[in-house]
């Protein structure tokens, strides 16, 4: 009979039945790398060296594409890949649906499985993913609060906030592309996008902003298409991703469509006039209170259950926001 692995911390010796026992072991215990800033300790010195960069005042690593920045070349050079490179497509074994990186493939399999292994220290919840468990425990546990300049209202999510000024204090937070929605959180920013929508890099649509390596995959390349709303199959998806994703998998379309904002209406303004499915995330029944869609979830076992529908990268302030 085979014997059972045994991994060994080479600085204590101490043994692990798993790989990832003793990775979290090595992580809570060794590490002797500590930034004299913020007191977050790392294994290496060079993981430490490239953390230090983010206390810098300067993002030395600009887009070409956009206006956002990054502290490190590898930083810049993936946000380029995810975001705007329109190539290595890999695609999913089980829908067939596309993602620009083996990460965010690997984050779409999630949708595909019920196993939710990132689990909370504090009250034992689990999530699919750890973007989620990262949220869960600074939204609950930290106590993060989010407080109004303007009255005494206050949220544990900044984008919660964001909405709350627009809708209730008529204050703009979110500046919109009118041509491929993508929304920034200052003016000067979202100018500096427009402009790259008149004058794109070579091989770079003027419309998508989607940049391509040769001259057959850009004029081959899926462009923006606008319609009215995101309604499909008697449901309003609210949002781009989710609309085209829904013509792919059940009408078999390649779509890339998008709503224009409202004429003269912020972003909060816009989004409060939409009432919103309460639809159970497990059964998607609809409900028309959400009082009544919490009683069902707690028979329909949806309270365990999570959907990590897509992945999206905190870059800068900058979001597709999908016609709301």
């Amino acid at each position: 009979m085979k014997e059972p692995t045994q991994h060994t911390c080479k600085r204590c010796n101490e043994t692990f039945t798993t790989k990832r026992d003793l990775l979290q072991h090595k992580r809570s215990t060794h590490r002797d790398h500590m930034c004299d800033t913020c007191g977050l300790a790392f294994d290496t010195k060079f993981a430490l060296e490239t953390h230090r960069k983010r206390h810098e005042p300067v993002r030395p690593y600009k887009c070409e594409y956009c206006p956002l920045e990054y502290y490190t070349k590898a930083e810049q050079l993936l946000h380029v890949r995810r975001l705007h490179l329109k190539a290595f497509e890999v695609s999913c074994a089980e829908c067939a649906l596309t993602f620009r990186t083996k990460q965010m493939l690997a984050q779409h399999m999630k949708t595909h499985t019920n196993q939710r292994t990132h689990t909370c220290t504090v009250c034992g919840f689990s999530f699919k993913s750890h973007t989620h468990l990262n949220r869960h425990t600074k939204e609950l546990h930290r106590g993060v609060v989010y407080e109004c300049d303007h009255c005494s209202a206050s949220y544990r999510r900044k984008d919660k906030l964001r909405m709350h000024v627009e809708k209730m204090h008529n204050i703009q937070t979110y500046f919109v592309c009118n041509i491929c929605l993508h929304s920034y959180d200052t003016d000067e920013k979202l100018q500096e996008h427009k402009a790259h929508h008149q004058n794109p890099k070579d091989l770079q649509c003027g419309v998508c902003l989607g940049a391509y390596k040769t001259r057959e995959e850009f004029d081959d390349h899926l462009c923006i298409t606008y319609r009215e709303n995101y309604v499909c199959c008697e449901r309003d998806f609210r949002y781009h991703f989710f609309y085209n994703k829904h013509m792919f998998l059940a009408h078999g379309q390649q779509t890339n469509v998008r709503v224009k904002p409202a004429d003269g209406m912020l972003l909060g303004q816009y989004r409060a006039k939409r009432k919103q499915a309460e639809r159970c995330p497990k059964c998607e029944q609809e409900f028309p209170t959400r009082q009544q869609k919490k009683k069902h979830m707690q028979s329909c076992g949806a309270l365990e259950y999570e959907v990590v529908e897509v992945f999206v990268p905190e870059d800068n302030g900058s979001v597709t926001i999908g016609g709301e």
